[in-house]
């Protein structure tokens, strides 16, 4: 669960520019006398959003390799696929410097605005995930010399739901041509092949994106845990734009929304209410057919990783 508040948010106007003063007079010091300094970094936002952000935590890292770098996370277990040491969800006694990586620029491509985030003038990499262990035992059970893909159609946003029927209709032709699959979610399961919605943790999750040969879904959190952990994604877009939220990822082949409104939330200044795309529509993702995206999976199976 989200942190009611933000690390600042219990202070002031005045009291926050106080307390950033002080934040820096204490990292003054301690630079001079040689001692350790404390950094937070305060995420706690949506699987996809940490994920993303897991590359500027990595940046802060490099850029301090002595100090100690606190982590406040909602998927503390993204942390046990990372080559780097960060301590998670503990608040450090004296915060001597502080990040916000929650919240997003949506006009500006998110390597870029976390990067700047960070101070950084280098947009920072696509993030990557270092997985171990043996097969996931439920895709090795499926596997049987034929492709296995995962499903993931939930989402949060109705602009980025793609209606039941296709799916259902998507599912039955991948059966069909004697691939296995397995639906992955946190919950309104579909019943597409084998349904683990709401049956598997972040970890669990990963590792058996790990081990797939593709994931279908729209643009969501768990599109973002596949291609981290090297796997090919299909995925819909409507309201956003791929290239604002991974752009010139080589794993990733996008569907885009054929109307002149695609990825207007990354597009248009003035944001619409919820709900309401700048065409005055919903269902951004109407247009595109199960004959479209049935092509660009076989051609993502044969590009392979």
């Amino acid at each position: 669960m989200a942190r009611a508040e933000s690390y600042e948010a219990a202070w002031g106007p005045v009291s926050r520019r106080v307390q950033r003063v002080l934040r820096g007079l204490h990292w003054s010091m301690k630079t001079f006398r040689g001692k350790q300094r404390m950094i937070l970094v305060e995420i706690d936002w949506r699987l996809g959003d940490e994920i993303m952000a897991i590359e500027a935590v990595h940046a802060l890292r490099m850029r301090y390799p002595r100090d100690a770098i606190f982590v406040l996370s909602n998927y503390p277990e993204l942390y046990a696929f990372v080559d780097f040491p960060v301590i998670v969800n503990t608040r450090p006694p004296r915060v001597d410097r502080y990040y916000l990586l929650r919240g997003e620029d949506r006009l500006l491509p998110r390597p870029e605005s976390n990067a700047r985030r960070i101070g950084q003038a280098q947009p920072l990499p696509n993030p990557h995930l270092l997985l171990n262990g043996p097969p996931h035992p439920k895709v090795q059970a499926l596997r049987n010399d034929c492709p296995v893909i995962v499903i993931a159609h939930e989402t949060t946003w109705i602009n980025k739901h793609w209606a039941p029927e296709n799916w259902i209709e998507l599912t039955e032709r991948l059966l069909a041509c004697h691939m296995a699959v397995i639906e992955l979610g946190v919950r309104n399961a579909l019943g597409l092949g084998q349904d683990l919605v709401g049956k598997t943790a972040v970890r669990d999750a990963a590792h058996i994106l790990r081990d797939v040969d593709l994931l279908v879904s729209v643009d969501c959190g768990l599109m973002h845990l596949a291609l981290a952990v090297g796997t090919p994604v299909v995925a819909l877009f409507g309201p956003t734009d791929p290239g604002f939220l991974v752009p010139d990822h080589p794993l990733l082949h996008a569907i885009l929304n054929p109307k002149p409104c695609q990825g207007f939330w990354n597009h248009d200044p003035i944001v619409p209410p919820a709900g309401e795309c700048t065409c005055g529509e919903i269902a951004c993702l109407d247009a595109i057919t199960v004959d479209v995206v049935f092509e660009a999976i076989q051609q993502a199976l044969k590009e392979g990783r």
